[in-house]
């Protein structure tokens, strides 16, 4: 029952861009403009989501074990991922959503991004995002189910779920698999 949001964040290429962006935000009283008017849409869609997806697809993801940056085990990952967002698309037969593989400099990890056209503002970007990789120092295998896994099986399902209702959006959403996540944000920073 969430009756507010967070007004997420805006990038800029600069800080005097970011600051200006803010301070005419301010002066509008624009960063928190919204309104929630979609409440039937959600809860269908919310009806839809399968807790045996998610948990599915966190053990696929454990069954990599450690999915260290720099392993093949993280690259495969990556690319067993864009299959199976490749087959949702496929499945939804929908010609405005894609997926695509991000190559990095800081890593030879990919990212992955899906993303779904914004219908009227497609240059507006919501980014839904969580990591790929996991990482340990203490013990020989990670397999990051918490960390992140579940974040990585819950964006799988709310794309399934989304294609599922034929979720058209406004502004142009894009769902990321980040690589490197955990030696410093490299693969989010380097898309950003």
């Amino acid at each position: 029952n969430v009756v507010t949001h967070g007004p997420g964040y805006v990038y800029k290429s600069s800080k005097e861009e970011a600051l200006s962006a803010i301070n005419k935000a301010k002066r509008t009283n624009k960063i928190l403009a919204f309104t929630i008017d979609q409440d039937a849409a959600v809860t269908s869609a919310i009806a839809k989501v399968s807790a045996d997806n998610i948990k599915n697809h966190i053990q696929v993801l454990e069954n990599y074990g450690t999915r260290h940056h720099t392993t093949a085990k993280a690259q495969t990952a990556v690319q067993d991922l864009k299959t199976k967002w490749q087959n949702l698309i496929n499945a939804s037969g929908r010609t405005d959503v894609s997926v695509r593989v991000i190559n990095h400099v800081g890593t030879p990890m990919p990212s992955l991004v899906l993303t779904i056209n914004g219908t009227t503002a497609p240059n507006d970007f919501i980014i839904v995002g969580a990591h790929m990789d996991s990482i340990t120092n203490n013990v020989n295998n990670a397999p990051g189910a918490d960390d992140d896994a579940s974040g990585i099986a819950t964006i799988s399902e709310m794309i399934r779920v989304l294609l599922s209702v034929n979720y058209k959006p406004s502004k142009t959403v894009e769902f990321m698999a980040y690589a490197a996540e955990e030696i410093g944000l490299v693969g989010s920073s380097e898309i950003a």
